[in-house]
């Protein structure tokens, strides 16, 4: 480890809101980041740009051992490949793009409109 601090982004669900937690990062030099509960469908980076790329690597670097292996990635390989694909996926410009679109840096304010906020409309109907 550098010794750096570690950003460490979450959903700011109550359940983690937790003394353990908090005293956890406090030791291990990690900043907590709480996103306000209910929006990390748009503010989470690595699910808005992150992890599609990354499972699509993955895909592929599975159809690829199977297609030239005719059998699937061994167990004592995985690891290899998986970094592989990790390597494809997480590119510093990808990162970069997935944090802006998230408006999380640089913060974008005007990411949510009023409607997101908007009382829930039942789309239930009785038959």
């Amino acid at each position: 480890m550098s010794g750096k601090p570690i950003l460490l982004i979450y959903d700011g669900h109550g359940s983690h809101e937790k003394y353990k937690l908090l005293r956890l990062a406090k030791k291990h030099n990690i900043i907590l980041f709480s996103l306000p509960p209910h929006t990390t469908h748009k503010l989470q980076p690595l699910d808005v740009g992150i992890f599609g790329p990354f499972a699509r690597a993955w895909t592929e670097r599975c159809d690829d051992y199977m297609e030239e292996h005719l059998e699937e990635i061994p167990r004592d390989q995985f690891v290899k490949h998986y970094m592989e694909a990790q390597q494809k996926a997480f590119k510093a410009t990808t990162i970069r793009a997935a944090f802006q679109k998230s408006g999380v840096w640089p913060i974008n304010h005007n990411l949510f409109k009023d409607a997101d906020f908007a009382s829930s409309i039942s789309t239930s109907s009785m038959a």
